[in-house]
């Protein structure tokens, strides 16, 4: 239970660090995720109703059934950003964001190695089918960056994905940043994104996982 809070205290620190930096950068950011317009009684009841009354083949290997509602509620990107000004330059005014952080990982192939962040597999699925402009932003732990990639890009080269074999993250695949198009966050709108400001941010979310890591022994994943 202590392990489930901590990532949840770091996963609320990262959303809300994120949520400021788009903020100074000239965004309105709204609160989107599940979470944030159901309370938990209510989250935790309708989950637990669902699963408790569906057949165990409907389910997915974390024991979360795998009904279209369901999956509409829990694949709510985090926030939608909002820049009115953006409709007179040819560009979105309004897309979905979703945030994680990640610890990058380095898998060696026949090829050159695969440098990658862990993503479900579902939520990537769930987001392509209800949310398609989700602008996915991945603070990376290791080199202590933002990047992001539109969404899209995780669906075009299935072959720089490694499926992960553990039971209870079957449901997840390794995706490579180089060929899935992730870059630093402040180089999609230079005009936009503050890259001082952005690194700064990043290096705040890493120094507070840390000691988060060194006080509760957080595996940083």
């Amino acid at each position: 239970m202590e392990f489930l809070e901590d990532n949840k205290l770091l996963g609320d620190f990262t959303e809300n660090a994120i949520k400021k930096y788009f903020e100074k950068s000239g965004f309105e950011m709204v609160r989107f995720g599940v979470e944030h317009f159901l309370k938990q009684p209510l989250l935790d009841f309708v989950y637990d109703s669902i699963n408790a009354n569906w057949p165990h083949q409907y389910r997915d290997n974390v024991g979360t059934i795998q009904d279209s509602f369901t999956r509409f509620l829990r694949g709510h990107p985090d926030f939608i950003a909002i820049r009115p000004d953006f409709y007179g330059k040819g560009l979105p005014g309004i897309f979905p964001v979703e945030v994680k952080f990640r610890t990058e990982r380095v898998f060696l192939g026949k090829g050159n190695p695969l440098h990658t962040v862990r993503l479900s597999k579902q939520h990537i699925e769930t987001y392509s089918k209800y949310w398609p402009s989700t602008l996915v932003v991945v603070v990376c732990y290791k080199a202590k960056t933002i990047l992001a990639t539109r969404l899209k890009k995780l669906e075009e080269k299935p072959d720089f994905r490694v499926p992960i074999e553990a039971h209870d993250r079957r449901a997840s695949w390794f995706y490579d940043l180089k060929q899935f198009e992730f870059h630093p966050l402040w180089s999609f709108k230079e005009d936009i994104f503050d890259a001082d400001l952005g690194r700064k941010t990043a290096l705040d979310i890493v120094k507070w996982a840390d000691e988060v890591k060194t006080r509760n022994r957080l595996a940083i994943d």
